[in-house]
């Protein structure tokens, strides 16, 4: 089964990072047979906020 890790982090505590995330769902008796981003990494993008 695939699911999203934003959809699994509304349950679960977001503090820690995928790899502890996957650790600790092996941990409870789940296997997990990889994590896959969903989409490329971002190169050049810039992110502004109009204030006035």
């Amino acid at each position: 089964m695939k699911f999203s890790e934003l959809w699994l982090r509304e349950w679960v505590n977001p503090a820690i990072d995928s790899d502890a995330l996957a650790n600790q769902i092996t941990m409870a008796g789940l296997e997990v047979d990889g994590v896959e981003p969903v989409a490329g990494s971002f190169h050049g993008v810039v992110v502004g906020e109009v204030v006035e």
